[in-house]
């Protein structure tokens, strides 16, 4: 690719634009995310991570899986409105950004199959609160792992057909609806849904209604990003990594991800990285930054298992007790049903997060069926830059740290908020800004401990798993 390319008229404003002069901004990323922000405050890092993800359509040595993502989280924290944001800046071809409320199971079977110049290969398909019929239709799971052929029976006779490519598949929802078999297929990320966000969302939303503030479209900066090319891309550092990758069993698959979002990032910043002889884009040290970013902000928990937003509140409830706790103790501390606990607590017992026991209920006089803890060792040290040896030069990546994660802090600061530097460099990373255990305080079952008590062994359990 040559990135020499004429200045086109833009439709809106009768000007000339500088492709390459925006595409050469080393404040790309930030200029990013502060458009998102004119339609949806908030949410720096999942907007980051959202960014890597959709980009990763333009890897063309990108696997599969490394294209789905799914943002979970509870009704109201503005899920869809936020995809939507991010989509609407980075994709503004309609036939590019595919959003839809509705599939059938089979939709992925017929769809385009007939068509000669149609391919998924760089579109991105937003479902909406799917049912778990349908992501765990066999259509969805071969789109999600990017298998190309299947069978069916037209009119009494078997058909192949052929799917052309790969489509990002972007699913918000809050209970997650894969099954056990495909987790591996969806990273989960959740959203900051604390008290101190809502109000600064409500905050912008009235000021920009009393005249304040630009939420006009920059379509300078939107057309300027359909010019970015389908590229392969190669990580001559990679090498490097290998000592600080934790030798959990799901990085066989994870590393995959971890490495086609480095990738992903240079394709963003592929204006500003240079080509091999072979015409491969060559990734940087900063682009492991935010491919570690983003590749961390789709662990909420140390097992590096893709949790729902309530399946994590039931980890983090049950992982706060010393000794394995009742149904009905959990009960009382989420506000889910006891039907819902025990299906839940099956799936975490699957992916050997708990374990299940019996233990002596005083009031029911008999053994009752309790749940514990494994004891999680944290699979999430994974270093930036500063702290890999190897990287000569690179100690705190003042190309990326200047130009992105210190100009969006300088604004968290301002806010109160916990800096993306702190949270994502810090020798004892989690990669959750806020905790997300919510306990129900409306219920008239009230938790044996008091709500101070139970913050206290969390806070202690957390250290622990940190050491």
């Amino acid at each position: 690719m040559s990135n020499q390319i004429e200045p086109v008229e833009d439709f809106n404003k009768g000007q000339e634009i500088d492709y390459v002069e925006i595409l050469k901004d080393s404040n790309l990323l930030k200029l990013i995310i502060d458009e998102v922000h004119k339609t949806f405050y908030g949410e720096d890092d999942t907007i980051m991570t959202l960014i890597t993800s959709i980009c990763t359509r333009l890897v063309v040595n990108c696997k599969p899986e490394s294209k789905n993502i799914v943002v979970s989280e509870m009704s109201g924290a503005g899920k869809d409105r936020l995809v939507k944001s991010v989509c609407n800046v980075l994709l503004k071809d309609e036939e590019a950004y595919i959003h839809r409320a509705k599939l059938t199971p089979e939709v992925f079977t017929y769809w385009h199959t007939n068509d000669e110049d149609w391919s998924w290969d760089g579109k991105v398909i937003h479902l909406e609160d799917p049912t778990t019929e349908l992501m765990n239709c066999q259509s969805i799971k071969t789109m999600a792992s990017g298998e190309k052929k299947a069978t069916v029976v037209d009119k009494q006779k078997a058909r192949d057909l052929d799917t052309k490519g790969k489509p990002n598949l972007i699913i918000t929802t809050f209970t997650g609806c894969a099954d056990v078999e495909g987790v591996r297929r969806y990273p989960f990320i959740h959203m900051d849904t604390s008290e101190e966000l809502t109000k600064e969302v409500i905050r912008n939303a009235l000021e920009q209604a009393s005249g304040k503030g630009n939420p006009i479209p920059d379509m300078k900066l939107i057309s300027a990003l359909q010019e970015l090319e389908a590229q392969k891309v190669k990580i001559p550092f990679a090498n490097l990594l290998f000592s600080h990758i934790p030798a959990n069993l799901v990085m066989r698959t994870y590393i995959f991800r971890l490495l086609d979002y480095i990738k992903a990032s240079a394709i963003l910043h592929q204006y500003q990285r240079e080509f091999n002889n072979d015409n491969e884009l060559i990734a940087m040290p900063q682009d492991y930054d935010l491919g570690r970013i983003a590749f961390l902000k789709t662990i909420t928990n140390p097992a590096m298992l893709p949790l729902s937003r309530d399946q994590e509140t039931l980890l983090e409830v049950i992982s706060s007790s010393t000794e394995p706790l009742f149904v009905a103790d959990i009960h009382k501390r989420i506000s889910r049903n006891r039907d819902w606990i025990y299906r839940n607590c099956e799936i975490l017992k699957r992916y050997d997060l708990i374990y299940q026991t019996t233990r002596r209920k005083d009031d029911a006089n008999k053994d009752v069926i309790a749940f514990g803890c494994m004891g999680l060792s944290d699979g999430r040290r994974i270093p930036p830059t500063d702290r890999l040896s190897g990287f000569r030069g690179c100690r705190r990546n003042k190309t990326f740290a200047s130009s992105v994660l210190e100009s969006i802090d300088a604004e968290r600061i301002k806010r109160k908020k916990t800096t993306l530097y702190e949270c994502y460099t810090s020798s004892t990373t989690t990669t959750t800004i806020q905790p997300s255990y919510k306990y129900d305080t409306t219920t008239t079952l009230q938790p044996s401990d008091n709500q101070a008590n139970l913050e206290k062994i969390l806070k202690e359990y957390k250290a622990k798993i940190v050491r």
